[in-house]
């Protein structure tokens, strides 16, 4: 099938009826009783991506810090207070990190392959046969075994597919039932 040039990955399609036939490459011209009608639709082309799931993340965490000598959640100014008075020292910060809010899915893009279809339907007064041939399915025949169709070549003709080997993709995480995640401050922790 040759595609027109202003179609060129979109979808197209062309309908013919044949109406004469050569026996053989005899050049022997005959027509047939029946003219069989040939439909060959072609879907568009279009790319894909292996993905590969590497980690969810926080969109914002927050940091959050206490002044205290000891680096345990509990220890609050009134221990720093006291402690200062007993050694005269310099007060430190306890320091956690927080993650509040909205997480998102983080995927690693992969190379891509072409994909399409094409559908071959021949239509008799007694019948119809159909095919589906495309990348992943390049021979095939119909379940009447009256129709065969082989895909040869390289069908898509041009070369403008974008690569993106060194992107990621993020999608937002949807929380369990639509029901907005509260924060746990006890295992909230990077």
């Amino acid at each position: 099938m040759a595609v027109p040039g202003e179609s060129s990955g979109r979808e197209a399609s062309i309908v013919a009826e044949i109406v004469e036939v050569e026996a053989n490459s005899s050049g022997n011209m005959r027509t047939p009783r029946t003219p069989p009608v040939i439909t060959v639709n072609k879907s568009a082309a279009y790319a894909l991506y292996e993905l590969t799931y590497i980690r969810d993340v926080a969109y914002k965490p927050q940091e959050f810090y206490v002044p205290t000598r000891k680096c345990e959640p509990d220890a609050g100014a009134d221990v720093v207070k006291n402690f200062d008075k007993m050694l005269k020292g310099k007060a430190n910060t306890a320091h956690c990190l927080r993650f509040p809010g909205d997480w998102f899915h983080v995927y690693g893009i992969g190379q891509r392959s072409l994909g399409f279809s094409i559908r071959i339907e021949v239509k008799t007064t007694s019948k119809i046969s159909e095919v589906n041939v495309g990348p992943e399915n390049r021979t095939v025949t119909s379940n009447d075994n009256f129709l065969r169709a082989n895909l040869i070549g390289d069908y898509v003709g041009y070369t403008n597919i974008p690569s993106f080997e060194e992107y990621y993709l993020v999608i937002p995480r949807q929380p369990l039932y639509n029901v907005p995640r509260q924060a746990d401050y006890s295992t909230d922790y990077l």
